[in-house]
């Protein structure tokens, strides 16, 4: 997305981050939600990309996702079961939520990594 976006094609990358064909975001999304027997890890975790992927987008190329504000409203909305998925890989296990906690904040952040010697 970020190379289409680059190369001034936003109206694919609005299409596949914001859309509602077959092979964008919203409708992946909208299918883990209705699935009846969906992996609630996989869930959990296409969901957490789909957050990721966003901010990534947003932070590159900030005029495009302004541009793109309702879109990006109706997006956030559909992220919003991200805190359903996660409450149903939650227990009352206070470590199983200091988990979550860290690896969300894991997850979400970019972790630079040098070049190993030759």
């Amino acid at each position: 997305l970020t190379a289409a976006i680059a190369k001034g094609e936003v109206k694919e990358a609005r299409s596949t981050l914001f859309g509602t064909k077959y092979d964008s975001l919203p409708v992946l999304l909208g299918k883990i939600t209705e699935a009846d027997d969906r992996d609630p890890v996989m869930a959990y975790l296409t969901y957490l990309s789909a957050r990721q992927l966003l901010a990534r987008i947003e932070e590159d190329h900030p005029d495009f996702v302004e541009d793109c504000h309702d879109d990006r409203e109706h997006l956030d909305g559909s992220l919003e079961h991200l805190t359903d998925l996660r409450a149903t890989l939650l227990s009352d296990d206070p470590k199983r939520t200091a988990f979550l906690d860290w690896y969300e904040s894991m997850f979400s952040g970019i972790l630079e990594v040098e070049e190993a010697p030759a």
